[in-house]
Order: C-alpha cells, then sequence, then structure tokens
C-alpha cells in the first residue's frame, strides 16, 4: 500500500526531505502558486481573445486584437498560435486575419451530437406543436444547477422566441427550472432554495414563499410556465419527459407575451404534456 510505511514525522516534512522527490525536480510553493496564477491568466485571456473573435462577424486582424485586449503583440500571438494549433482558431492565409476553427465548432455542437438520440425522437412531436402553436419548441434536459437547451425547432413567423441553443438557464425563474424543481424530494428543494441565489440565477430570489408555492402548483398540474420571469415579453410552458420514472428531458414552448397570451398556454398544455409522454415512451 502506498505510503504504508512512511513515518508520522513525513507529514512535518517537505517532499524531497523524505525521499519523494529531490528539490531540482521538485517546485517550491511558492513557484508553484505562481506558476498556477499565470497559467490561469493565459487561460482566461486566451478565453476572451476565443469569445472576442466569435461575437465578430467576421475574420479579426491580429493589430485589432492587440488594440482591444490592451496586451502586446507577441502575447497576443503566442495565444493565438495556440489556439490555432489546436484549431480553436484558424488564420486566413491571404490576410492573416483569424476566425473561430473547427475545434470551436466542435465545441458548440457538442451537447447536439451527446443528446442526438433524444432529438432525434422529440423532432416529430415537436414538428407537430410548431405547426400547430406557431411558436417555437424548445428541448432541454437537466444541467449544473439549471437546465440547458439542447435543441430548439423555431416558429415560422418573423417575431419569436430568441435562440437559446446551447445556452444554461436558471431554475425559479424558468418554466424548465421549475418543473426540474417540482420533481425534487421536499428535503433537496429546501435545500437548494436556502443556497439562492447562486443556485438558481444571476438574478435574486426575492419571494422564496412564492418560489415554493409555483414549484407546488407545477408539481399539481404537470406542467411550468412563465411570464416575463425570464425574459421581459416572453411566455413560456415546459413539461417533462420521462424515460420509466426518471426525469431526462423538458419539452417548452415559447413566444411573445402579445401573441402567446397565458390563455394559450392553458390551451396547449394537454397537447405538450401528451408529446412528452409519446417521446419518453419512444426512449425506452
Amino acid at each position: 500500500m502506498i505510503g504504508k510505511n512512511r513515518s508520522d514525522a513525513a507529514g512535518l516534512l517537505e517532499p524531497w526531505e523524505v525521499g519523494i522527490l529531490s528539490p531540482s525536480t521538485q517546485t517550491p510553493p511558492a513557484q508553484a502558486e505562481k506558476r498556477c496564477a499565470a497559467g490561469a491568466q493565459s487561460v482566461e485571456r486566451a478565453l476572451y481573445l476565443l469569445q472576442m473573435i466569435g461575437e465578430e462577424d467576421g475574420p479579426v486582424s491580429l493589430p485589432v486584437l492587440c488594440e482591444r485586449t490592451g496586451l502586446n503583440r507577441t502575447t497576443v500571438w503566442r495565444l493565438l498560435s495556440t489556439l490555432e494549433k489546436y484549431h480553436f482558431l484558424c488564420r486566413n492565409p491571404k490576410t492573416k486575419d483569424y476566425d473561430l476553427g473547427y475545434g470551436a465548432t466542435m465545441l458548440c455542437t457538442a451537447p447536439q451530437r451527446r443528446y442526438a438520440t433524444l432529438i432525434r425522437r422529440a423532432q416529430p412531436a415537436m414538428e407537430r406543436l410548431v405547426e400547430h402553436t406557431q411558436e417555437s419548441l424548445v428541448l432541454s434536459v437537466p444541467h449544473a444547477g439549471g437546465t440547458l437547451v439542447v435543441y430548439q425547432m423555431d416558429s415560422p413567423l418573423s417575431i419569436r422566441l430568441k435562440d437559446y441553443t446551447n445556452q444554461i438557464t436558471p431554475l425559479w425563474n424558468t418554466s424548465n427550472g421549475k418543473v426540474l424543481l417540482a420533481d425534487l424530494p421536499p428535503r433537496e428543494l429546501e435545500h437548494l432554495l436556502r443556497q439562492q441565489p447562486m443556485s438558481f440565477s444571476l438574478q435574486p430570489v426575492e419571494d422564496l414563499e412564492a418560489v415554493r408555492e409555483a414549484v407546488r402548483l407545477t408539481a399539481q398540474r404537470g406542467y411550468g410556465t412563465v411570464e416575463g420571469e425570464w425574459s421581459m415579453g416572453e411566455n413560456g410552458i415546459s413539461a417533462p419527459i420521462y424515460a420509466g420514472s426518471q426525469l431526462v428531458a423538458f419539452l417548452g414552448i415559447g413566444g411573445p407575451d402579445t401573441r402567446f397570451t397565458h390563455q394559450d398556454m392553458e390551451d396547449v398544455a394537454p397537447l405538450l404534456c401528451s408529446a412528452c409522454t409519446e417521446i419518453g415512451a419512444d426512449l425506452l
């Protein structure tokens, strides 16, 4: 067993003093901490560059990136070269400008690949509901203290729900979140409520009792609704998709509040719940 024969005093000594590593190969704690901080800074800068390039309509030049980041040319070039090496960026051979590469694209499509079976099984029901409601359909899964949108089927109308694909939405003020909270055991629900606001959203939970009542109503009805709580001017309704007894996904309908009203949500609820049951049965 590793470490079984080491003396009790070993815990008070540096690694090289008990023969694990020599001083020449062991980085002292202070130096290790500095290296760790420098590494974290490099990662942060690289991600910032990646985000900046991704938000542009087209390729971006090195001088522009240097100006916007405030970093010197050598530092920016080194970060860009690393990102290019791993295919997160690509460089136009003529203009030398940078754009998102294959690696970044693969990261963006990872949820679609991971949940390909779920998406494929849900598509027929989603198509019917889009045709019936003329609103957008959103397929989501539980993820990281919220829900992750893995697929969206847009309304054919010009004014419609924004694209939430690959976004993580919070629990307490979204229709998906209310459905997820309603599925939790009471003790776990209370634990999450006590951990607010970080477990729920960047916005504070102002009235915990109102959240409890919304969750209770969601559990009673079998679906959750929001009216401008997550995004002003947007209404939405969601229902759970179960594979057997396990909650695996959520199917939601959303649209502008001027068109997709409270009554519209109530009217479509039976069709939505039926579609979720159909999808869940097809997953077994």
